[in-house]
Formats: structure tokens, C-alpha cells, sequence
């Protein structure tokens, strides 16, 4: 008499693709007041800023995928682009299999995790696809936003060192007038001494 055996194989596939590049930058500015003056000063303009929010001496943004920091002590803006998937697929199949432990019914069990595996590699392609496009999306991404990026904080940074232009001029004598040309980037201040 023989006996017939329901045999339930299963695979489990679970793997993450995470695509992550991170940029460093020092925020330069013209040493017109102190280090720390200056870089109040720059911190005070990025609090205007929509968007921003602020946590001890770090100034944050999360934009989608990427997010920037700024550190007003160091002056250090780092901007980071992060995206992660995970896969997972879970493949069962079951298999009738008579007097287990004869080579015959093991092979066949063999030969039905080989289907399972070969089923579960189309998982791979799609991780594989999906990594693809990823790194073509940061690839698209990266200059644009880190064009944006760099331009607001060159904004700001012209507004800071022409506060701290008026500032210092304060220090000196009664400001009489303040010209500033937009198109050329220039201020002229008149002082009375």
C-alpha cells in the first residue's frame, strides 16, 4: 500500500532598493560682521523662508525626495535625495508526492522549487526596472534642484551682507543715504561722520 503525501513548498522573496546621494556645501559669506553675526543673520532670513521649519540650529526642508539641511553654526548646507522601495513575493505551490523519501519524489519536489524560482526571478527584473528609473529620476532631478537651491541661498546671502553693510555703517557714523542698484548688485551708502 502506498500513501500519497500533499506537500506545500513556498517561497518568500523580500529585498529593499534604496537609492540615497547626498551634497555638502559651506554657505559663504563676506566677513563684513563676526562669523556668528552673519550667520544669525543668514538664519533669520531662512526663517522667512516658507517651508523651512527649525529645530535648534538646524534649518530643514522636505521637498518629495529630497531634503536640505542647514546648520547656522557651521554655515554647513547638506541636501539629501532618498528614495526606497521594497519587494516582496511570496510564491506556494503544492505538490502530491508518494512515499517520501524515495529519490523519484525528491526530485520532483526539486523540480517544482526550480519553477517557483524561476517564477519569483521576474520579481528581480522588476527591482532591477525599478532602480533603473530611480537613478534616471535623480539623474533628471539634480541639477534643476540643486540650481534652486543654490540660487535661494545666493539670494539670501546678498540680502544678509547688505544688512550687515547697513549695520556696520550704523557703527560708524549717521547714515545719510542708501542707493542700491538691483541689476548690478550694488549699494552705496553715504555716512556722516
Amino acid at each position: 500500500m502506498s500513501h500519497s503525501y500533499l506537500v506545500e513548498l513556498k517561497v518568500r522573496v523580500r529585498e529593499t532598493i534604496k537609492v540615497n546621494e547626498e551634497w555638502k556645501s559651506l554657505v559663504e559669506v563676506l566677513p563684513i560682521l563676526p562669523q556668528v553675526e552673519m550667520a544669525q543673520l543668514l538664519s533669520q532670513e531662512l526663517e522667512k523662508e516658507n517651508d523651512w521649519s527649525k529645530k535648534g540650529t538646524i534649518h530643514s526642508k522636505k521637498d518629495g525626495n529630497w531634503s536640505m539641511d542647514y546648520d547656522e553654526e557651521s554655515m554647513l548646507l547638506s541636501i539629501v535625495f532618498d528614495e526606497e522601495k521594497t519587494f516582496e513575493k511570496e510564491e506556494v505551490r503544492h505538490v502530491n508526492v508518494y512515499n517520501p523519501g524515495y529519490d523519484n519524489d525528491d526530485r520532483y519536489t526539486e523540480i517544482e522549487r526550480k519553477k517557483i524560482r524561476t517564477k519569483m526571478s521576474q520579481n528581480h527584473v522588476d527591482m532591477t526596472d525599478y532602480k533603473k528609473e530611480t537613478e534616471q529620476k535623480l539623474s533628471d532631478e539634480t541639477e534643476p534642484k540643486l540650481n534652486e537651491i543654490d540660487d535661494l541661498f545666493q539670494t539670501l546671502v546678498e540680502k544678509v551682507q547688505i544688512k550687515a553693510l547697513k549695520s556696520k555703517a550704523k557703527n560708524i557714523g549717521e547714515i545719510e543715504s542708501i542707493t542700491e542698484d538691483q541689476s548690478s548688485g550694488e549699494i552705496k551708502i553715504v555716512i556722516n561722520i
